[in-house]
């Protein structure tokens, strides 16, 4: 083996153990369901990776296949391949046979990260204190699991009904949508979060282009409006299950980008007409405060302007226009009312 044969051989099996160390951090990550930002990072950005590993190693399977007629030591490598190959199997098996061993076990709370990984299901015969657990929950209405003191049983009953108490929340945000019809995202308001996204889960099951991004806003500011009332519900139960690291990925990752995409909806909305014929009015406006009085022809351009400025949607920049044109017609209106536009 030459010098460069050697090279591409050691550069293809780096490709080959990047490829399966990507591959058992994808399967720690749904496994443990980790929010570590650097770990999703590691987990999204890590297909092509595998890909490109898998496509080497089965060239090198084929490649020591051929060479294994003749050499023997071929024969070793060709079925290292083969395992390297098989490798997602393997974590695929794993990942089953803990899942079975998983159902196995009694059903215990678990909250990995902020979020409930698996619902627990009352036991066929439920004991004392689970039954005073959910009784006890029922009356107090805790928000949070941590909240519940008391035996394994007591607590897993009062979490049992933290969650029914959840999801009869969303239950009641989206009957209440599908009733309502809210045409925002941030006309769903309520007592709690959960029946908030209840709310949200029924705008977005909607179609048409008043729900598609920005959330039917037509100015920047409501926009922002729209962007914070998506996020805040959200938001809210990150930080109340005690999970400020996924509200702050969150808040990065998804909440600021779509705020900063929002000063776009403005721009898009300010054609040349309107910033023209603000302009013209405005001077217009400080000729007449001096005293001044409109020309013939001032005066035609501001009908024009007033009557396109009319067909333009609500928005800051129309409403700044037409409190202008208000000062304009009570200046005009004390000494020629045939200047009022129809």
């Amino acid at each position: 083996m030459n010098k460069m044969q050697r090279l591409f051989h050691y550069a293809f099996l780096g490709i080959i153990g990047l490829s399966l160390a990507v591959q058992t951090l994808q399967f720690g990550a749904a496994m443990s369901g980790s929010t570590h930002v650097l770990l999703e990072s590691a987990v999204e950005q890590g297909g092509l990776v595998v890909m490109l590993g898998s496509v080497v190693a089965f060239l090198k399977l084929l490649l020591n296949l051929v060479r294994g007629v003749r050499q023997p030591a071929a024969r070793l490598s060709a079925l290292c391949y083969g395992l390297i190959l098989v490798w997602p199997l393997v974590l695929l098996a794993i990942g089953a046979g803990n899942a079975v061993s998983t159902q196995a076990e009694p059903p215990l709370l678990r909250e990995t990260g902020g979020a409930v990984r698996r619902v627990p299901e009352p036991r066929q015969h439920v004991s004392a204190q689970f039954l005073a657990g959910q009784a006890w929950a029922q009356v107090h209405s805790p928000a949070m699991r941590s909240e519940c003191q008391g035996s394994e049983e007591f607590i897993r009953g009062c979490f049992v009904r933290i969650l029914e108490a959840r999801k009869e929340q969303e239950t009641a945000g989206h009957e209440w949508a599908s009733q309502n019809r809210p045409r925002r995202v941030s006309a769903c308001k309520g007592d709690t979060p959960h029946f908030v996204l209840g709310c949200h889960k029924w705008y977005m099951e909607q179609s048409g282009a008043a729900r598609t991004w920005p959330f039917g806003a037509t100015t920047t500011e409501e926009c922002r409006e729209e962007v914070n009332a998506n996020y805040e519900a959200a938001h809210q139960l990150y930080l109340a299950e005690g999970n400020e690291h996924g509200a702050e990925v969150n808040r990065h990752r998804h909440w600021i980008p779509d705020l900063q995409s929002c000063e776009q909806v403005d721009r898009k909305l300010q054609d040349p007409m309107m910033a023209q014929a603000y302009a013209r009015l405005s001077t217009l406006v400080e000729k007449m405060r001096g005293g001044a009085r409109p020309t013939g022809e001032e005066q035609a351009a501001f009908k024009r302007d007033y009557t396109e400025m009319a067909k333009v949607p609500d928005q800051p920049y129309k409403e700044a226009y037409l409190k202008l044109a208000n000062e304009y017609l009570e200046r005009m209106a004390g000494t020629d009312q045939d200047n009022l536009p129809q």
